[in-house]
Parts: structure tokens; C-alpha cells; sequence
């Protein structure tokens, strides 16, 4: 009797694990450069905004420096979109650091994390180990917990929330908006529960769902369509959708297997810094963007005012941004945020160390440095803290 091997022609190759994660970096890579050509002006040494260093180094090398990372930089992530290979990453990381060393308003939020999601595909070539996805996976369900957790405060539902239900129900009652603004309550939770969902097998269908809704919901309220405002981050949410379908739906790997610590133990550190580092946040020791607190209303706001609306060398590039006042000590303000998201295309990053470097331009280049007020509105839990200061 002759027997038929033959594989039945209906039979459907699934893609393997390791198919869909060089998808992932493909991924990862495309919309990272996305967001920097979006952004460009905030990566080249010469613009309106100065560059804050972390740790000032003065060289005349400095600028030629920036320009050869950053073409160094997006030329091997168009590799890495072209072939993944962890010499690329290599590349890739080495010139993200330099560039990052030379100006923390390029820390964006989306810019650590997918930084943090790249760096396991410069360990080895060979991606099939599914420690790695774990590591993966386990690293968006830190992005959902954390911001989940940062918006767990009055500030979020009483002032972001209340400005979406203002903006798409503002035809509707008081009382009826007053109903709709207490579900802001439970979009924290809705973010948390979605972290919990990734972790269980049988509810990460679930999390994908509720994921990609919330993604598209961003896109929508930030898009032209709703406030044309933040439009950096309409990318990363894309990416987000993306990210969520291919590690929770389609690696058909249920269990989290840890990554073999000897080999892995820079994936262990860095896990150790996205689960403990937004701890410390609440202590004022870790930075905001580097917590995932993203649209919580808990990062400090920056103003700069001055008596004769004078901004020494940045004048003209904030012209367009003076709001006229009348307090004691100031003509007219500027909000540092709406400045940067015009000149950079990014938000200011929001750390005190940030805007003290920032003010010390503004003193050093106007003509009359003791007219200028520098403000700091720092929400609390309920309430919120002004402080101001001069040029010293």
C-alpha cells in the first residue's frame, strides 16, 4: 500500500515566534524614526532652544559631534528596518547615547521606551529565545501599570479629564458633564487592569482589545480631528497597537519564561529601573517622563515673565508665545511648554534641574536680567505649589 506524505493543501503555516519579533524591532525602528524626522529641530545642535546636558561639556566639536550621531543614528535604523542584525543595534544605541548625553529634552518618553525595547537585539543575533519576550512583554505591562498608577489623582480627572468632557460635551448640562467627568475616576483602572490582563494567558485577548481601543482614542482626541495638539506622540500610540498585537496576540507563547540571568542580567537591570525607578518618583528622586507619567497632571509647569516683555537672545522666538499680565513683578509671560512644543515639536521636559539650567541663558543674555521672574507651578495632591525665583 502506498502511502501519501503529502501535507494537505488546506494546512496553514503559522509564522514562528521569532518571525514576528524581527516584525517587532522592524516596527520599533520604523516608528522611532518616524518620531525623530517629526521632531527633527530637537536634534540638531542649532536652534532656538538651547541644548541642556545633563553634565555641560564646553567643545567647539560639540555641534559636529551631534550631526555625525544623529545621521549615524538614523542611518542604522534604517538598517535595522532593512535587516536586523545586533550590529546595527550596536551602532544604533552608541549614537542615541551620545545624542541623548547632549540635551535631556530629547529624554521623551517615547524615546526610553523604545530604547528599552531595541536594546535586547544587540545581545545576539539569534532572537528565538523566549526569555527575551518575556523581557518584552514585561516591559509594556510596566508602561500601562505606571501610567495607570500616576493618574491616580485628583489633578488628572479634575483638570485633564475635565478638559476632554469640555471639549467633545460642552453642548451638553452641568450636570450631565458632572456625570461623565466621574468616569475619569476609573481610566486609571482601566490602564491597570490592562497590565494585569498581559500578565494572565487567558485575558491577554482582552488587554489587546481594550489596549487598542484606548490607543485609537489618543490618536483621534490629539489628531487634527480633535485638539491638533502633542501630535509627536500620534506615532507612539500607533506603535503602541502594533506592539501589543504581535507580543500578547500573535506569539502564540503563553508562558512567561524568565531570561536566563547570566546572560540576560542588563534585560534584569533594566526591568529593575522601569518596575522601581517610578517608585522613587513619588520621592522626587526620578524624573516624571522616565516614570510613565504621561498626561497625569503631576509634572511641574514653567513660566518665564518679564517687566519690559524683554527675553534677552530668545526675544524673537518667544514673541509669538508672550501672554500679557499684570502681576507685581511682570509685563507679560511665557509658557516654556507651548514654547518648546512649537520651536522642538516636543513637550519641555518637565524637571526642575531642566528649567534652572534653561533660565541661566535667559540671565546671562538679557539686558536687564533683574526684571525677569521665573515661576514654577508644581501640583500637589490637591493643590498646588508656586515658587519663583530671579537671577542671582
Amino acid at each position: 500500500m502506498n502511502q501519501n506524505n503529502s501535507k494537505p493543501w488546506l494546512s496553514i503555516q503559522y509564522p514562528r515566534s521569532i518571525d514576528f519579533l524581527q516584525l517587532l524591532v522592524r516596527v520599533i525602528a520604523f516608528f522611532f524614526l518616524v518620531g525623530i524626522l517629526m521632531s527633527f529641530p530637537l536634534w540638531i545642535p542649532t536652534r532656538d532652544i538651547p541644548l541642556l546636558p545633563l553634565y555641560p561639556i564646553h567643545s567647539y566639536l560639540a555641534p559636529m559631534i551631534n550631526w555625525v550621531a544623529l545621521v549615524s543614528m538614523i542611518c542604522s535604523l534604517g538598517l535595522i528596518i532593512w535587516r536586523t542584525k545586533k550590529e546595527f543595534v550596536w551602532i544604533f544605541m552608541l549614537s542615541l547615547a551620545i545624542i541623548l548625553s547632549q540635551d535631556q529634552l530629547r529624554w521623551q518618553p517615547w524615546v526610553y521606551l523604545y530604547s528599552f525595547l531595541i536594546i535586547p537585539f544587540s545581545i545576539s543575533n539569534d532572537i528565538s529565545d523566549k526569555g527575551i519576550i518575556t523581557y518584552l512583554r514585561l516591559v509594556i505591562i510596566a508602561v500601562y501599570l505606571w501610567s495607570g498608577i500616576h493618574k491616580m489623582n485628583p489633578h488628572f480627572a479634575n483638570e485633564n479629564f475635565q478638559f476632554i468632557i469640555d471639549t467633545y460635551f460642552g453642548f451638553l448640562p452641568m450636570d450631565s458633564r458632572s456625570i461623565i467627568l466621574n468616569m475619569g475616576y476609573f481610566i486609571p483602572l482601566i490602564e491597570i487592569l490592562t497590565a494585569i490582563f498581559f500578565l494572565i494567558p487567558k485575558t491577554r485577548k482582552f488587554g489587546v482589545y481594550i489596549a487598542i481601543i484606548m490607543h485609537l482614542l489618543i490618536i483621534v482626541h490629539l489628531s487634527p480631528l480633535g485638539i491638533d495638539s502633542n501630535t509627536i506622540v500620534i506615532p507612539w500610540n500607533f506603535a503602541m497597537i502594533f506592539i501589543v498585537i504581535i507580543l500578547f496576540s500573535k506569539i502564540r507563547i503563553a508562558s512567561m519564561t524568565p531570561p536566563p540571568f547570566r546572560r540576560y542580567w542588563a534585560l534584569y537591570s533594566l526591568l529593575f529601573i522601569m518596575y522601581f525607578g517610578p517608585v522613587l518618583n513619588s520621592l522626587g528622586m526620578w524624573d516624571h517622563y522616565l516614570s510613565f507619567s504621561l498626561y497625569s497632571n503631576k509634572a511641574p509647569h514653567f513660566y518665564i515673565a518679564s517687566e519690559y516683555n524683554s527675553f534677552g537672545a530668545y526675544n524673537q522666538s518667544v514673541v509669538p508665545f508672550i501672554r500679557e499680565i499684570a502681576p507685581s513683578r511682570g509685563k507679560g509671560y511665557v509658557d516654556v511648554n507651548a514654547w518648546c512644543m512649537s520651536v522642538l515639536h516636543v513637550p519641555f521636559y518637565p524637571e526642575e534641574r531642566v528649567f534652572h539650567q534653561l533660565t541661566s541663558f535667559f540671565c546671562a543674555t538679557d539686558p536687564n536680567p533683574d526684571k525677569l521672574l521665573f515661576v514654577t507651578v508644581k501640583p500637589n495632591w490637591n493643590s498646588e505649589t508656586v515658587h519663583s525665583f530671579s537671577c542671582e
